[in-house]
């Protein structure tokens, strides 16, 4: 529910504009809060609502299981009105009538939604990774490209699905003005490093900044690693996907960003992977900022990365769906 009277909880106060950049901070908040009290998201502040805003709040949540939760609403109608269109209210269980008419998302925007764990989700991740690389890639033609980002996405996803305790959430929002595409992952599960050392190769790992950054390098993943592309590998995560990410990030104006267990990692087009320290976040949190107008650039990029990747193999005609 949505609560003025807040004395009972602890307050996370959340700033104008939620983003990767402000998660040491949120963080640190959370690390504080009394182990029994209730918990209240405070985004009276809050002008602008981001992806990774409602991903994050949403897997926080979550991971409390247990604990009496609430959000204070917006002061700004507008983004109040947003979150609901989103349905940000309706996953976090909060019932607001809607008093505005729904428009379709054509390609501008994907939902908040699950991303649910299990076997039997598969086909739920694998149509979530088409949307959200449509929406990315805004022009249906870039047929390549959004073949690309859909195996990409469709790995983290995949992650999602297999490594979270919980469900976890997805969004994505096209930003005309900027010309931006924002997505956001978050989920509750057992973090990048304790899912590396699943994989025998990486058991005696014990560093959190150690393990974001090994999860950049291609075939790493918390099953034995595999070259095969994601869909020929059915359920079986490839281990490339964050790779491809952080190679295509490199390579155009994107920026990346990964927080898990107590560090947070982030990447730009300028600037090679730096991570600082954090307090601790129960999950995976993944944030990507893509400028559309370089979109017609990618396949290029695509091109260069599978050189580096696959060597003589990116000569033959290897598919990423």
């Amino acid at each position: 529910m949505c609560v003025n009277d807040m004395e009972e909880y602890y307050i996370i106060k959340m700033p104008r504009r939620f983003d990767a950049d402000h998660l040491p901070e949120v963080l640190d908040q959370l690390s504080r809060r009394p182990s029994e009290s209730s918990l209240c998201f405070d985004l009276s502040d809050t002008t602008f609502a981001t992806p990774s805003l409602m991903t994050f709040v949403c897997s926080v949540s979550t991971s409390l299981r247990g604990t009496r939760k609430s959000i204070r609403c917006p002061t700004n109608s507008d983004v109040t009105q947003y979150l609901q269109r989103m349905d940000f209210f309706r996953m976090g269980g909060i019932e607001i009538p809607e008093e505005f008419q729904r428009h379709p998302a054509d390609g501008r925007f994907v939902e908040l939604q699950k991303v649910n764990v299990g076997e039997s989700s598969r086909q739920n991740c694998d149509k979530l990774a088409q949307d959200l690389a449509i929406t990315i890639a805004g022009d249906p033609d870039y047929l390549k490209t959004i073949e690309f980002l859909e195996f990409c996405i469709g790995e983290l996803l995949n992650n999602v699905r297999q490594h979270a305790m919980e469900n976890g959430f997805v969004c994505a929002q096209y930003y005309r003005k900027t010309d931006t595409v924002g997505l956001s992952i978050s989920d509750a599960g057992i973090g990048i490093l304790a899912s590396l050392k699943g994989n025998p190769k990486y058991h005696e790992l014990d560093s959190d900044a150690e393990a974001l950054k090994l999860s950049l390098e291609y075939n790493v993943t918390g099953k034995p690693p595999t070259t095969l592309p994601y869909r020929q590998t059915q359920t079986q995560n490839s281990g490339n996907g964050l790779f491809f990410l952080s190679r295509l990030v490199a390579k155009s104006c994107s920026q990346l960003a990964l927080c898990s267990g107590t560090c947070l990692l982030e990447q730009t087009h300028d600037r090679p992977p730096t991570t600082v320290d954090t307090s601790h976040f129960q999950g995976t949190f993944v944030e990507l900022i893509i400028k559309r107008a370089k979109i017609p650039d990618y396949e290029k990029a695509m091109e260069e990365i599978r050189k580096e990747r696959f060597g003589k193999m990116a000569a033959q005609p290897i598919r990423f769906g």
